[in-house]
């Protein structure tokens, strides 16, 4: 990543961008960044007062519990590496870390309240998901602040029913061999997460006063049926990876639980 560090170094401080050292997205990114007035030289992120935060997290309550089994499944299957699975809201503000106790005991990580969008934290793994609306993978320097150039980021937005941005799903690790093992898990974690917020709006619909439609029931409950099955073989695929066994079958299934999920709710 020399290369990168170098054309870091010569975009923000003299604005000069080398398309030979940086990747397409990235260099995109880091423009979207300077543009907005981010500074590349913070150290950590910024972060909502506390009375901020905790009316955040009131107010995205149902989307947060909606991603924590996935965040859990994520942290699973990173075990012992330093990592931090991250759920953020469509603004890039993180709602919820799960990690390791290194991680989570790390005043300068990212915490719930903190200010990830582009705008205020440069190209990372969820303010450029975000705006990019795509898995995206930053490696080092490919991060916009300098204080986060030890970290391999990668994120993908979270779609509502109605195709909006919801919020977004992020893993943070140091090594880019743990991102690679857990690339597959977050894509399916983050397809399931959309699975669980459609299977909710269609529970509420289908469960509306209406006169007892036997059809209709069944249908709800093999919404509800599916979606379980699918948080299960990932659930599994994360205690395989976990324990460096081979999880491509296992993540096959819990992908055709998903098609399958999406083809019934339509």
């Amino acid at each position: 990543m020399d290369s990168t560090r170098l054309a870091w170094e010569q975009f923000v401080s003299r604005g000069v961008l080398d398309p030979a050292g940086v990747r397409p997205f990235v260099a995109m990114a880091w423009q979207r960044s300077a543009a907005a007035g981010c500074d590349a030289r913070q150290a950590k992120a910024r972060v909502l007062s506390s009375d901020d935060t905790m009316e955040l997290l009131k107010g995205e309550s149902a989307l947060i519990d909606t991603a924590s089994p996935f965040l859990s499944a994520l942290s699973r299957a990173a075990g012992r590496e330093r990592h931090a699975a991250m759920l953020g809201d469509r603004h890039g503000r993180v709602l919820k870390i799960v990690g390791d106790a290194d991680t989570m005991a790390d005043v300068n990580f990212p915490r719930a309240g903190s200010l990830l969008s582009e705008a205020t934290a440069g190209a990372n793994g969820i303010g450029t998901a975000l705006a990019a609306r795509c898995y995206v993978e930053l490696v080092g320097p490919e991060h916009y602040i300098e204080g986060f150039h030890v970290f391999t980021c990668q994120g993908v937005p979270l779609l509502s029913p109605a195709g909006d941005p919801a919020g977004v799903l992020s893993m943070s690790v140091r090594r880019q061999e743990t991102a690679a093992k857990v690339r597959d898990i977050l894509v399916c974690a983050t397809q399931a997460t959309e699975c669980e917020l459609l299977a909710e709006q269609l529970s509420d619909r289908l469960s509306m006063p209406a006169p007892f439609d036997e059809l209709v029931e069944s249908l709800r409950l093999d919404v509800v049926h599916r979606i379980n099955l699918a948080r299960l073989q990932l659930e599994q695929a994360a205690h395989r990876i976990a324990a460096g066994l081979n999880t491509q079958e296992t993540i096959q299934t819990a992908q055709q639980l998903v098609r399958k999920f999406r083809h019934a709710a339509s």
